[in-house]
């Protein structure tokens, strides 16, 4: 399995796996772009960076624990199938 292991001492979302952009789009074979859009104001979602300021583009991270891209595939899944879910 691809992704970084977080080396927290505490437990939850800081010690689990966390992907990049990169490797969820690898693994989910969507454009970095989409994974950014599906992934921008989900909770759980770790993001850090600057914002957009005169003149300078503005750049973002962002680390997505295990749990969190399991959660909002699993909701792909359903929508997909046609099961319901939340829309992105």
């Amino acid at each position: 399995m691809t992704g970084h292991a977080n080396n927290g001492t505490s437990g939850g979302l800081a010690a689990e796996l966390h992907y990049s952009v990169g490797e969820l789009s690898s693994l989910w074979r969507y454009s970095p772009k989409t994974i950014r859009r599906i992934f921008t104001d989900e909770p759980g979602v770790i993001s850090w960076g600057q914002e957009e300021a005169c003149h300078k583009r503005g750049y973002r991270t962002i680390s997505i624990p295990a749990s969190v891209a399991a959660r909002v595939h699993s909701r792909l899944e359903k929508r997909k199938n046609g099961i319901g879910g939340r829309g992105l």
